[in-house]
């Protein structure tokens, strides 16, 4: 880009060097830090279902999650090419990291490395220091394809090589396959053609090579539906469960405000007032902001707009946010710090040291210390699980044991031993949901039929109720139908709750407990 930085000479450059290198020091930390993470939360969940999909499920037909197609396929290529395990996914994981910075500095440009490994070094840092459950998720994947098409586009307009758009739509056509809050990124293709037809270069072939490339994962994903036979499914599921599933557990706008920069709020409020500063001096700074400017102020707003529409304000939904927004204060700091001359553009020049400083020796360090502070090696809950399972049958409870629980840790278990679920209900909360909608009427006679047509030799209740944050075991007797099927066909073999809190993000989060029920012998379907 043409605002930038010079060479690494003189102050400013020894500055910027010796920022690149703290930068440089933290994430290898980081790599070291996390090395031993293991495989739980959504990443374990996600790669449950290629494990179901093995024992002869079909998304969406036998396989009820609020998954996008794009997510199936993804992991199962992340399975095959890294591993199903916990290393394997510390692998992908951290390869995610590596492309977003690569992106960036491709993004930035040479004369913006600096800037564009600021941002990458940060962006990398923030998502481990939200924790190892945020571990390869779907808005982490999104947010690196955004970042990889954008590098495309700028590269095509940059070298006026029109091919390079297939790369952008087939990089935006994979990330709205897995969410599709990533449609709209589609209108950077009609910016960049229309930058092309305005400087008089080839820009049909451009626009060409970018539809095509944003058809070619919308067709990947049709036929995978089509394979498994789960169009129908599919198109029920969107038009059913998973707007049900979008409004549950939405925050108030005032929270999500906050905590869509809360790491970043003093640095952010740094560049605001540059923003102001040099919206003030523009007899100093006479640069018009140019097309891949206005473009990554685009993607910023679509990773806003991706984060709000959710609702939920997780930390791994800012995720598209950030790395824009820590593009843009980087690649603003840093040419912030060319400013001299005026009393303006030397407080710019200030903002931009202390942004700088601020991202690389304050936010960075605190971050790698809080990513020291997680408890990796404590794995209570999955030890006990696994110890009672065992007693049940072990290895012959595949395909006859159920969880039912939303993620506090009964599909990590049954992914990690390999044991298949009974039904294809990943989640609870349809069940016990009240009041009861037309949805999750449709999602308890599903699981009723599942269950009677193959009553499960073992259910493991967890005791969390998402989305209250009051977790209780009480919440089966909101179906009183199944509540007196349980009583009626099953034993209470274990009764257990952990004992350790466990740190494996920012907060301590209290022990969780569970009840395993084991049919009855010779116990009919019926209550």
């Amino acid at each position: 880009m043409k605002p930038g930085a010079s060479a690494p000479t003189g102050p400013a450059g020894v500055f910027r060097l010796a920022l690149a290198a703290a930068l440089a020091v933290c994430c290898v930390l980081y790599v070291i830090l996390s090395r031993h993470w293991p495989l739980i939360g959504d990443a374990s969940m996600v790669h449950y279902l290629v494990l179901l999909m093995r024992h002869g499920m079909a998304p969406y037909r036998d396989i009820v999650d609020a998954q996008m197609p794009g997510t199936y396929l993804l992991d199962w290529l992340v399975i095959h090419v890294f591993g199903g395990g916990a290393i394997g996914m510390r692998v992908f994981d951290l390869t995610l990291c590596l492309l977003a910075i690569v992106a960036m500095l491709w993004i930035a440009g040479p004369r913006n490395r600096f800037a564009g490994f600021f941002a990458g070094g940060l962006f990398t840092l923030l998502h481990g220091r939200d924790g190892i459950p945020q571990t390869a998720q779907r808005d982490l994947i999104i947010a690196v394809l955004m970042l990889l098409a954008f590098g495309a586009a700028f590269h095509a307009v940059r070298r006026k090589q029109g091919v390079w758009m297939l790369f952008f739509g087939v990089f935006t056509g994979a990330a709205a396959t897995i969410k599709p809050t990533v449609v709209p990124l589609a209108l950077l293709l009609a910016l960049a053609v229309l930058v092309l037809r305005r400087r008089g270069q080839p820009w049909v072939a451009a626009l060409l090579w970018g539809v095509l490339g944003l058809t070619l994962p919308v067709v990947a994903v049709a036929i995978f539906l089509l394979r498994e036979r789960a169009m129908p499914w599919f198109l029920a599921a969107v038009h059913g469960m998973w707007p049900y599933y979008a409004k549950l557990g939405h925050r108030p706008l005032s929270y999500l405000l906050l905590h869509s920069v809360a790491p970043l709020l003093p640095v952010v409020g740094l560049w605001a007032l540059l923003l102001v500063l040099r919206g003030a001096s523009a007899g100093v700074e006479s640069r018009e902001p140019n097309w891949e400017r206005w473009a990554l102020w685009l993607g910023l707003a679509l990773g806003f707009f991706s984060y709000l529409s959710q609702g939920k304000g997780f930390p791994y939904h800012r995720y598209p946010l950030l790395a824009f927004l820590l593009l843009l204060m980087g690649l603003d700091f840093s040419a912030a710090l060319q400013s001299g001359g005026p009393r303006a553009a030397r407080l710019m020049q200030v903002c931009g040291v202390l942004g700088l400083a601020a991202g690389a020796l304050v936010i960075a360090p605190l971050s790698t210390w809080k990513i020291s502070t997680y408890d990796w090696r404590q794995d209570e809950l999955f030890d006990m699980l696994r110890s009672d399972l065992d007693q049940q049958g072990g290895a012959r409870l595949s395909g006859h044991v159920q969880c039912l629980d939303t993620f506090s840790g009964c599909i990590n278990a049954l992914y990690r031993m390999n044991l298949a679920e009974s039904t294809g209900f990943l989640v609870d909360f349809y069940f016990w949901a009240s009041p009861q909608t037309p949805v999750t009427e449709q999602m308890r006679q599903r699981f009723w039929t599942a269950i009677l047509q193959n009553p499960p030799q073992v259910f493991i209740l967890m005791q969390q109720d998402f989305p209250s944050d009051t977790p209780s075991f009480a919440k089966v007797d909101r179906w009183p139908q199944f509540a007196g099927y349980l009583q009626a066909n099953y034993t209470l073999a274990a009764d257990r709750t952990a004992k350790q809190w466990v740190k494996r993000e920012s907060r301590l989060y209290p022990p969780t407990g569970y009840r395993i029920y084991v049919l009855k012998p010779r116990a009919g379907a019926q209550p």
